[in-house]
C-alpha cells in the first residue's frame, strides 16, 4: 500500500511569494547562473545580488532534491516551508530559466 505524505501548504503565502518573485526579484535583482556538472548530480548555482545581501541558490537539475537558498526564508523556521518549500529567489530563478520552470510543479502541487 502506498504511503500518504501530508504537506501543509498555505496557498495564500505561496501565491504571494510567486507575485513577489515576479515583481521584485526579477525586476530589481540580478540573477547570475552558473551550471556545475562536476558533481554526480548536476546542479545549477544562482547568485542573487542587488538587495541587502547576496544569496546563493542551488537547483538540482535532476530533481533529486528541492532547491536550497541561503536566504532566511529557506531556514526551517522561515516562510518557504508553508509555501511548498520555495523561497522567492527559487521561484524567480525558475521563472527566468526555461529548463528550471518545470520544478515549479513541486511548489504548485
Amino acid at each position: 500500500m502506498a504511503k500518504t505524505i501530508a504537506i501543509d501548504i498555505d496557498i495564500q503565502a505561496r501565491d504571494l511569494r510567486f507575485l513577489r518573485a515576479a515583481d521584485t526579484v526579477l525586476k530589481k535583482y540580478k540573477l547570475t547562473r552558473t551550471d556545475d556538472t562536476s558533481e554526480n548530480n548536476p546542479v545549477c548555482l544562482v547568485a542573487i545580488t542587488g538587495g541587502r545581501k547576496t544569496y546563493e541558490l542551488k537547483f538540482y537539475t535532476d530533481w533529486s532534491k528541492r532547491p536550497t537558498c541561503s536566504c532566511p526564508d529557506m531556514k526551517p523556521s522561515g516562510g518557504a516551508a508553508s509555501a511548498g518549500g520555495f523561497c522567492k529567489h527559487a521561484i524567480a530563478s525558475a521563472l527566468k530559466w526555461e529548463d528550471l520552470r518545470c520544478q515549479l510543479l513541486d511548489a504548485l502541487l
